[in-house]
């Protein structure tokens, strides 16, 4: 620990608001006084920058409680400076800011997990409103019809605010200019619904991008290529091969599977049965496919292999017609280069069927292929987490339909233990510790719209969410009230979007060209295969 303390002289940690108590801990140390073991910071070494208002890493341990009480030793050892002001937002934002979240970011009595709002004070001054309601005017009772409602609202909105010619503060040059897309943010909690406001905004054109997530291996062609790669790899997953076939690769329905199993057929590629007559040719024909590709998959290595099953299949051409086919290819050949990664680590085509089966059910974190490049003019989609830190000249706060969540199973207990509630049971504490607990997650959630609302430089809009029945509290009721006083854009008045023909909805049955392999083919296919 001391020859830490001499070779750190001066320690300046920066975001302090978002360590966890581990961290907090050592930095503690390290900024001791000579000698000591105890956390007692040495005058002038230790220099922390942070924010409580903008504490949102809760599910990474980080705790806004330490924040404060680590300020309160330093303020014993130095002193503590307030920067309030913001160069980032005018003059209209930031009133409006103050006066939304002065209400909501309070000291509690029970606790230190959210500090006392200190006003923010704008250095630029602005023209006009900057901060805007648009009121849908909808009837929707259900979620998922408003976010389909709101999606198509915001679309419309972002054509229509992009040709009016506003205009607002580069951010590199620093001078007034017309609006451009690569200027607007569509800011949300977490990509639940994001297709709502992603269609909308492929049928106006808009060019846009999704920042961060967890959507490239939720995708339902990256998830028919798992499929398929892994029951070329093992034939005997039967749910593996189901999916297959029911997926657009082969394209059989729930109808023809049900008919050909009814008629005595078997889905066992290796040794199929295939009834004869009743149209089941087509089995056949993607039996033999997949007994040939599980035979060289070996041989071929995962990148040929792929590639052969999406020429044969046609997968390519049916997933360019179908909604959304750009994105749809650049993902397909995204997985083809993950491939030749594994290829050119000499790794087995197993080894890569099995990482790409388990990247779905992990939840692995990794963006779509972008169809346009990050430099380009487009619309910026992303999480409060992913827009921390940035700023853009104008934000959309969208999806505030989302509700509350509740405590989850395991939560933290009184004396340091978990408190539980699982199947029904509940240990004695978890009652009073889910109270405390929902606090905490309702303070962080006002500090994550708090963050979101200051990324806006010119302009802020919020969608205006109706109530909708029942249940837990939505995101937006914590706005609501502020955003009687904004200004208020009505649907009505906003041009509506081109309407074009559509994408092709009728998917084409898929001719495969293989012939049934030889009985030295299917002998060998059998064969262990390597690990």
């Amino acid at each position: 620990l001391e020859t830490l303390r001499r070779r750190f002289r001066y320690i300046l940690v920066d975001e302090f608001q978002d360590t966890d108590p581990l961290q907090a801990g050592i930095i503690m140390l390290l900024a001791g006084r000579p000698g000591s073991s105890g956390v007692d910071p040495e005058p002038g070494r230790l220099f922390l920058v942070g924010d409580p208002k903008q504490s949102i890493y809760r599910f990474r341990g980080a705790d806004v409680e330490i924040y404060e009480l680590v300020k309160e030793a330093v303020a014993g050892a130095g002193s503590i400076l307030r920067i309030t002001q913001n160069f980032r937002s005018v003059q209209g934002i930031i009133d409006w800011v103050n006066g939304a979240f002065a209400g909501l970011i309070r000291k509690p009595d029970d606790g230190r997990y959210m500090p006392e709002y200190e006003p923010v004070h704008a250095m630029r001054k602005g023209e006009g409103p900057a901060v805007f309601s648009l009121d849908l005017e909808t009837e929707a009772t259900r979620s998922g019809d408003f976010r389909r409602e709101e999606g198509e609202a915001v679309a419309r909105y972002i054509r229509d605010l992009v040709g009016s010619g506003r205009e607002v503060l580069d951010p590199v040059t620093r001078e007034e200019r017309p609006v451009r897309f690569g200027d607007i943010a569509m800011i949300y909690r977490s990509t639940t619904g994001i297709e709502n406001y992603e269609d909308p905004l492929r049928e106006a054109g808009i060019p846009y991008l999704v920042e961060g997530g967890k959507l490239y291996y939720s995708r339902q062609e990256v998830r028919d290529i798992s499929n398929a790669v892994w029951v070329i790899e093992d034939p005997f997953d039967s749910a593996a091969l189901l999916a297959v076939l029911r997926s657009p690769i082969f394209g059989f329905s729930d109808e023809e599977i049900f008919l050909f199993s009814r008629a005595g057929g078997r889905l066992d590629y290796l040794e199929p049965r295939v009834p004869e007559g009743g149209g089941f040719e087509h089995f056949r024909e993607a039996f033999c496919l997949l007994s040939r590709l599980h035979t060289g998959r070996n041989a071929e290595g995962p990148v040929s292999t792929l590639r052969e099953l999406l020429a044969r299949t046609g997968y390519l051409s049916t997933s360019k017609i179908r909604v959304h086919g750009e994105q749809r290819i650049l993902n397909l050949r995204k997985a083809i280069q993950t491939a030749r990664v594994f290829e050119e680590k000499m790794l087995s085509f197993r080894h890569y069927a099995r990482w790409m089966r388990d990247q779905d059910i992990l939840g692995a974190a990794e963006g779509e292929s972008p169809a346009i490049d990050e430099g380009e003019n487009a619309v910026r989609m992303i999480t409060i987490h992913k827009a921390k830190g940035l700023q853009f000249p104008v934000v959309i706060l969208v999806n505030l339909v989302q509700a509350m969540r509740g405590p989850d199973k395991f939560i933290p207990g009184g004396d340091g233990l978990p408190a539980m509630n699982v199947s029904g049971r509940r240990t004695s504490d978890y009652a009073v510790a889910s109270i405390r607990e929902e606090s905490m997650d309702t303070a962080e959630t006002v500090r994550m719209l708090y963050v979101a609302a200051t990324r806006a430089g010119d302009l802020l809009v919020v969608p205006r969410v109706p109530a909708l029945g029942r249940g837990r509290p939505k995101l937006y009721g914590f706005l609501a009230d502020a955003l009687a006083d904004a200004g208020r854009i009505l649907l009505r008045d906003l041009p509506a979007l081109p309407s074009g023909e559509g994408p092709f909805t009728v998917m084409p049955r898929i001719c495969l060209l293989y012939t049934s392999p030889s009985p030295r083919d299917r002998t060998r296919s059998r064969m262990p295969s390597s690990a």
